[in-house]
């Protein structure tokens, strides 16, 4: 692996690792490609997950079992989470990514990257581990995808780390990491939040309110049973379900729409929510970091439902805390919840507003500057 001091022409390459395709890690790497191409149309971007490409069968297990611990054993998860019991495991992070195979080792070197850009903990480790044992100059970037920081992302001062506020801040300079390798600068977002100036407007006289429910990529999340209870609220309103790829949700929502009261509009995975993140009046959905970041980019108050133990959780307490979201902790109170905010109007806009003071949708581009800049480019 080696580092050029300046990318030729400014043409800068870049790699960004996540885990887990069509995760919300994923998501961010894809937001921090967008800003840099933004920046430099001419960039030459590989956006992989190094877990997957080095063994995949591993990584199928990886991720089938932690879904199954969250889903089944949530207070195992908690248990663990952020941690000092965890810290037997951290170690073992650490020793497997110093095992990392030859195969990703030549693909960083085939593709001889400026800078490399981790948006989970993992392949930060997996990074950190490979520039020590090689004293390799390259740069390399954490990018925290969640509103806390727990301490898995603490790799030494060699990294630099891109956080979402002041807060997750400190606790880097907790886990001794230097201040002056923290740049707070938000989630990754996708840049279309940016450019759209109508986020947070108020709905036209007359316009039904419209509930925007995120059912989560991987079964988790709002189910079916959360939109049926949605629909025994008295008010008019238009239910816009995104199912991602729980093709199950997605098909009951379909074999049985006509028994709703409400219209229901039903779309399964969708690259660019941003639209509908502008038409929405209410966010019905679990608190996964780029879900937050794009709603506080939005103005769109959230109501929380069904929060993952550990990283989800601790969105849900900040959002909460500041005003821009109420944590649901059971489906039957959500007709009761959205018909006292429909017939609040005020209470709506405080919130879109606590939403817009937390927010920061230029966060890809700003990132890429950050990461462009280490580039030379």
């Amino acid at each position: 692996m080696r580092h050029q001091d300046a990318a030729p022409d400014n043409m800068a390459r870049i790699i960004i690792f996540y885990l887990i395709r069509n995760s919300g890690h994923h998501a961010a790497a894809r937001a921090l490609e967008s800003g840099i191409k933004l920046l430099k149309p001419k960039a030459e971007i590989l956006c992989m997950d190094p877990l997957e490409y080095m063994h995949p069968r591993l990584s199928a297990t990886v991720t089938f079992n932690m879904l199954f611990v969250v889903k089944r054993a949530p207070e195992l998860w908690d248990a663990l989470y952020d941690k000092k019991r965890a810290e037997p495991l951290v170690n073992l992070f650490q020793a497997l990514a110093n095992r990392a195979t030859d195969s990703l080792l030549d693909v960083i070197r085939r593709f001889s990257p400026d800078a490399i850009v981790c948006t989970q903990a993992y392949p930060l480790a997996l990074m950190s581990a490979m520039r020590r044992k090689f004293h390799t100059a390259i740069p390399m970037f954490g990018v925290v995808t969640d509103l806390r920081v727990h301490r898995f992302w603490s790799q030494g001062n060699h990294p630099a780390y891109i956080v979402p506020n002041e807060e997750a801040a400190h606790r880097l300079v907790s886990l001794g990491i230097r201040r002056d390798r923290i740049h707070v600068i938000g989630i990754p977002i996708s840049p279309t939040f940016e450019a759209n100036a109508q986020f947070g407007a108020e709905r036209p006289a007359g316009e039904h309110a419209r509930i925007l429910v995120m059912g989560g990529s991987r079964g988790m999340g709002p189910d079916y049973r959360t939109i049926r209870r949605l629909d025994q609220t008295p008010k008019p309103f238009i239910i816009d379900a995104i199912t991602g790829m729980n093709r199950r949700l997605a098909n009951r929502l379909v074999n049985n729409r006509r028994d709703f009261v409400h219209p229901v509009r039903i779309r399964g995975f969708v690259r660019n929510v941003a639209p509908l993140f502008a038409r929405a009046t209410l966010l019905v959905s679990k608190p996964g970091g780029l879900t937050c970041a794009e709603a506080m980019a939005a103005g769109l108050p959230m109501l929380i439902v069904h929060p993952l133990p550990g990283q989800e959780q601790c969105n849900a307490e900040e959002l909460v805390a500041h005003g821009a979201a109420l944590h649901i902790e059971k489906d039957r109170d959500l007709p009761a919840v959205l018909t006292a905010l429909l017939d609040n109007p005020e209470m709506l806009a405080m919130m879109r507003r606590r939403a817009h003071e937390l927010a920061r949708p230029s966060a890809a581009r700003d990132a890429a500057r950050l990461i462009l800049s280490s580039c030379g480019a």
